[in-house]
């Protein structure tokens, strides 16, 4: 496995092909990150604190596939961007979900219901705000 504090890859890399890694990547996070969370929903406590107990063991997990094999960034130093950008979608995320939870939906539906959306501000975020790629 590729170590963290290697040095960055040449930037730029053309957007297709960092998109179709990031999907690649989403999918093994998604499946991690909605495991944990399937898993939290089992546990009585609030659905705020489910959804933050999950979301602090997936960004933790999505960090190393970001950052190595999705936008080919060596190191550490982009952690507090990354984490920032997580507080912005767990807020998006529960707002939206508890949206769909007022109007009936179960938290599982309402989880995936709001993933196509939160998906692409997530690629978005991480492109531009975290690891500075634009292009």
């Amino acid at each position: 496995m590729p170590r963290l504090d290697e040095p960055p890859a040449p930037p730029q890399a053309p957007l297709a092909r960092t998109g179709v890694r990031f999907l690649l990547a989403g999918a093994l996070n998604t499946a991690f990150g909605y495991s944990v969370f399937f898993l939290m929903l089992l546990v009585p406590a609030p659905l705020w604190l489910q959804l933050l107990a999950a979301n602090v063991v997936a960004v933790t997990f999505s960090y190393v596939t970001a950052a190595r094999f999705v936008f080919r960034h060596g190191g550490w130093r982009p952690i507090f961007r990354f984490v920032a950008v997580y507080v912005v979608l767990y807020g998006v995320n529960l707002v939206a979900m508890q949206a769909l939870l007022d109007r009936g939906w179960q938290p599982m539906w309402a989880a995936v219901a709001v993933l196509p959306s939160v998906t692409v501000l997530t690629f978005f975020l991480q492109r531009w705000f975290v690891f500075g790629r634009r292009g």
